[in-house]
């Protein structure tokens, strides 16, 4: 996120407590007609459009309704099933003004008011809300609150039951914002975004009607400045909390409000407060594997290596005013292409979110906003645009902590459609499943991935088709110990470097607390690997990967971790000699399973610096890493063998936003590099300290100096 940016969201938020002062509590002179939740005359234009088109969304609705007429349908899961029909009756209604549609949706308005199980076992009603710590919240209330606007005019909604569904919102309303209720001030945990439905719901849906409580205005304002501050901040660059399984429906549920707001008040609809909406549309394209058959996780709570494609939450996004206009076409493309999470939309989401004029607009680095895409701690890159579906994907989590499970410094990697380098399932507590290193201490479950430590750092930049650097720092926080005690690392960074298109180069810095805290690094793979001395090797698929340990020694072993990790097994890296200071270099290979060997590496040093050569006749590389944890050095030296003319060179840990020259033995420039010119000016370091440059080594000049 550049400065700029980074002003802007403060200016944001600043603006929005501020619009908060003048609004909580204020009612609206006249309420507005309705329906008000997300149907106002423009959307209401578009799905009688849909209608007269008989656009898919239409008929699929249109038939489901006339299909499911006296279902006399139970609850389903924590009363799931009764919202769907309240909602697809309701929205049915109000394109078609039939009533019976309209009083098909009210038996399901009446069943969530007062039922539990089946229609009419009166089981249900006030303290129904209490059902897991409130989470009935986001179906059971949500869904009286857009039953009684949507059916509105319905003969069975009658003002008897109107008066009805108002005292239970009141019932429900006050047992759910007692202090003690799980996750009611929490955005990051997907209860409050159910909480948080309910209420602006309740307070836009029954603005005016007898027993009407502006407290539920005033609560859904100071609600939504915990929601925007976190989407702003724990969900910068598009995340969404607690995995794909709980994470998509709470981003809708909280953007769902400036959206409410917008078409059903005349208050302010906040949409200049955040920024979100399209973040979420390129971190879903962005987090898409290149086989396109699965999409990246971080592992939280419910999520893992094998995430499925939603598409929900973009089609969503693609209708929203503050979306962007090319990230409504991306929004659109990912859902005519990847609509593959179980069952798909709701019916009336699908309906309702669906814009048929709306034309797509497929993935690229200038359309996407590049190969590499950050995140709050979460940050994947790509070896080739999306149209390559063979490419590599490297997938990098360090959190920083913003009330997340996890907060570690992994990483995975996918090629050749296939992933290679996986998490095992990472949101149990168990450090066991990261790849992370394990070090024998008095503590347990190191590598923490839960919120007892301080936070480690990530930070992520390169240029697309060239590198891209992963620089994890406070790594040692992990192994601190539930209270911070027996900590088993003294301090620990790990740098990965993705050299494009197929290599990760992965320098683990690590300082012991003592000589007993033995390092073991730890990798996941999907599938059984052949060992061979320091190499793994294995072939899944039409893809191959290769994993080397150039320094120090080590011993490898393999352990089947099928039963518990679904299909992955565990290389674990053995230091063969304890020490304090502890220096892992460990190189990754992706390639088609027809190739044989790895492609040759050595260790390569300089002067405070070691790395690898990757030693390609094609297109040779050496990426450098400081020997200083957190180095910013302001030269480096380096020599070796050139194998072609050109070689490429990766250097971290420099002197961050500063322009380098590259000379060669002779004290001449010898730069060949796109991004320098001739006449002295070499290649600028990012903000985080990396920088590449070609060399010219035709003349077989192997000492090269950056100052």
């Amino acid at each position: 996120m550049s400065l700029h940016r980074m002003v802007q969201k403060l200016s944001r938020v600043a603006a929005g407590a501020a619009l908060i002062v003048g609004l909580a509590g204020v009612a609206s002179a006249t309420p507005q007609p309705h329906p008000r939740l997300w149907l106002d005359s423009t959307t209401m234009a578009r799905l009688d459009a849909s209608r007269t088109a008989n656009s898919p969304e239409w008929v699929a609705l249109r038939n489901w309704c006339d299909g499911h007429l006296g279902d006399n349908l139970s609850e389903g899961y924590q009363y799931l099933d009764w919202y769907s029909y309240v909602h697809n009756y309701g929205l049915m209604y109000r394109i078609t003004g039939d009533a019976t549609y309209g009083n098909e949706g009210v038996i399901y308005l009446k069943a969530l008011l007062r039922d539990r199980h089946a229609i009419g076992d009166g089981l249900g009603g006030t303290n129904a809300i209490q059902i897991d710590s409130g989470y009935v919240s986001r179906s059971m209330g949500v869904g009286v609150a857009v039953g009684r606007d949507w059916l509105d005019g319905a003969p069975d909604l009658t003002p008897t039951l109107i008066e009805e569904c108002t005292t239970r919102m009141g019932e429900w309303y006050t047992w759910l914002h007692q202090p003690t209720t799980f996750g009611i001030d929490e955005p990051w945990v997907n209860y409050f975004a159910g909480h948080f439905a309910m209420t602006y719901t309740a307070f836009i849906a029954f603005e005016g009607d007898p027993g009407y409580n502006t407290a539920w205005e005033t609560k859904s304002e100071s609600m939504w400045v915990l929601a925007r501050n976190f989407m702003n901040t724990g969900l910068d660059g598009g995340d969404w909390p607690e995995g794909w399984n709980y994470g998509h429906r709470a981003m809708r549920h909280m953007i769902a409000y400036p959206w409410a707001l917008e078409t059903g008040t005349d208050r302010a609809d906040h949409w200049d407060e955040i920024d979100i909406t399209g973040e979420l549309v390129r971190s879903h394209v962005s987090m898409l594997h290149p086989s396109r058959a699965l999409t990246s996780d971080d592992g939280r709570w419910t999520g893992d290596y094998k995430g499925d494609p939603r598409s929900t939450t973009c089609l969503m996004m693609s209708v929203l005013s503050d979306t962007d206009p090319t990230a409504k076409g991306l929004a659109k493309w990912y859902a005519n292409h990847l609509a593959w999470e179980p069952g798909g939309p709701d019916l009336w989401e699908a309906m309702l979110f669906t814009d048929t004029s709306l034309a797509e607009i497929a993935p690229s680095a200038a359309t996407v906003g590049g190969l590499t895409w950050k995140m709050y701690g979460h940050a994947v890159t790509r070896g080739d645009d999306w149209s390559n579906l063979d490419a590599t994907f490297v997938d990098v989590v360090a959190w920083t902590d913003y009330a997340s499970e996890h907060n570690f410094g992994e990483f995975k990697i996918a090629s050749r459609q296939q992933p290679l380098l996986v998490d095992g399932q990472t949101w149990q507590l168990e450090g066991e499943y990261t790849n992370m290193p394990r070090i024998t201490g008095t503590h347990t479950y190191a590598p923490y991935q839960e919120l007892w430590h301080d936070t480690s750092v990530m930070t992520a930049e390169g240029q697309d088709t060239v590198y891209t650097y992963f620089k994890m720092a406070n790594l040692e926080h992990l192994y601190d110990g539930v209270h911070n005690d027996d900590p088993s690392a003294a301090a620990y960074q790990r740098d990965v470097v993705f050299v494009a298109p197929d290599h990760v180069i992965a320098f683990d810095n690590i300082t012991a607390t003592s000589l007993s805290n033995t390092i073991t690094e730890q990798w996941h793979l999907m599938g059984n690997p052949v060992i061979s001395g320091d190499t793994a090797t294995l072939t899944a698929g039409a893809a191959k990967l290769f994993l080397r340990t150039l320094s120090p020694a080590v011993t490898l072993s393999k352990f089947d971790t099928d039963a518990t990790r679904d299909g992955t097994w565990r290389v674990d890296v053995a230091m063969d000699t304890p020490a304090i200071h502890n220096r892992i270099l460990t190189v990754f290979e992706a390639s088609a399973a027809a190739q044989t060997d790895m492609t040759p590496v050595e260790v390569i040093a300089g002067a405070g610096m070691t790395g690898v050569y990757i030693k390609d006749p094609a297109g040779p590389v050496i990426v450098l890493f400081p020997i200083v944890q957190n180095g910013s050095q302001t030269s480096a030296t380096f020599s070796f063998e050139p194998v072609a003319t050109n070689t490429r060179v990766i250097l971290t840990g420099m002197q961050a936003s500063s322009s380098y020259l590259i000379l060669s033995s002779p004290g001449v420039g010898g730069l060949v590099d796109v991004n320098a010119s001739v006449s002295g000016t070499g290649p600028t370091s990012g903000a985080n300290g990396s920088l590449t440059f070609e060399v010219n080594t035709a003349s077989g000049v192997d000492d090269w100096f950056v100052e």
